[in-house]
């Protein structure tokens, strides 16, 4: 699983990313989590250019890539669980 995400993080749901340009249910589920978990890290987190956002701020930029580079149900649960993220 590990090697999995490593490889496949970088990989968008329509076939856009890489290194393989895997698509859709072709990417590893492990992979297809940690790119959303590993972008709302970033989101919500302060950076030296920027401060964060919160929380709902981050789920609705998320919402506005799903289906293009996450997958939609991801998305969905992540919107029925945003209160325990914070």
């Amino acid at each position: 699983m590990s090697i999995d995400i490593a490889h496949y993080h970088h990989e968008n749901w329509d076939g856009s990313g890489y290194p393989s340009g895997r698509k859709e249910d072709k990417i590893p589920l492990s992979a297809q989590i940690v790119a959303v978990a590993g972008v709302f890290c970033v989101l919500t987190e302060s950076r030296v250019y920027r401060e964060s956002y919160q929380t709902e701020e981050a789920i609705s930029m998320l919402q506005k890539e799903a289906g293009k580079k996450y997958n939609q149900n991801i998305i969905n649960i992540i919107r029925k669980i945003h209160r325990q993220l914070q």
